[in-house]
């Protein structure tokens, strides 16, 4: 049975959630059923849409045969579909063994390998696995995975960014462009920029920047700024935007606010 087919399958109203009389009222089935027709396009959307994940490369499918390793490679800090949960192949034998209708609208299906899958009347779809391993497909093609070891992982679709929040208190941010931001749980913020800078914040203020060139930036929570060349100079900025250049050889030349100059060796 695959994808396809389990969408399609018809609705059993007999199997309600109790036995009570008025909720097997022939009212309660057809507002089910009325429930049923609105969102059922949203249903087969979010199907297309799982479908989709396995022919493009945002978000990625990665085979990893390892049932605990729920990490991605640090440098990629991808969305990762684990064959154990989305193998095409163990779609395809999922069977039905009991189905329910909420009250509220919801639709719930065991399967048999125990995995849960939720239709909401929103059309979003949340599956859960007998780990815990969980997966929501929202309706504005977001989506979101909690892993057994508390890993939350969001694709937001309109961006192309990826958030992972770890059990920790770290967090990890991919952007389209390949810039990765990383903020631990004391506050230090460190971002890698894809022309290979790297920036650090520290909770105290005082920031680093590894430039692309090899300079390094320092700007303290005093306001002053200095840079260090590879050549051995450096520059530094005052607060009252003065400047100031170092030298290799040990001359340095000041830049007065006033525009004014003075230079002398150390």
């Amino acid at each position: 049975m695959n994808l396809k087919d389990l969408a399609n399958n018809q609705i059993i109203l007999n199997n309600p959630i109790n036995n009570n009389s008025q909720t097997n009222s022939s009212e309660n089935k057809k507002a089910i059923q009325n429930n049923i027709l609105t969102f059922n396009k949203e249903i087969e959307k979010t199907y297309k849409l799982e479908n989709q994940l396995f022919s493009n490369k945002t978000p990625n499918f990665q085979n990893n045969n390892n049932n605990n390793n729920f990490d991605p490679p640090d440098e990629e800090y991808e969305m990762v579909f684990l064959p154990q949960y989305h193998s095409p192949s163990i779609n395809k034998q999922l069977i039905i063994t009991s189905q329910e209708i909420t009250q509220d609208g919801k639709i719930i299906k065991t399967y048999n390998n125990n995995k849960k899958e939720i239709f909401y009347p929103s059309g979003l779809r949340k599956e859960i696995f007998p780990d815990n391993y969980q997966i929501t497909y929202f309706t504005n093609n977001d989506i979101r995975q909690i892993y057994p070891n508390n890993k939350e992982v969001y694709y937001f679709a309109k961006d192309n960014v990826i958030q992972i929040k770890y059990n920790k208190g770290w967090q990890i941010y991919k952007f389209q462009n390949g810039q990765i931001e990383k903020k631990s749980p004391d506050g230090t913020k460190t971002t890698n920029f894809p022309d290979g800078s790297v920036s650090t914040t520290y909770p105290d203020g005082y920031q680093e920047i590894f430039n692309s060139d090899g300079s390094l930036t320092k700007i303290f929570k005093n306001g002053i700024s200095t840079v260090d060349y590879i050549d051995g100079s450096k520059d530094t900025v005052f607060p009252d935007g003065s400047k100031m250049r170092e030298f290799s050889d040990g001359r340095v030349c000041k830049i007065n606010v006033d525009g004014t100059t003075s230079d002398y060796y150390k």
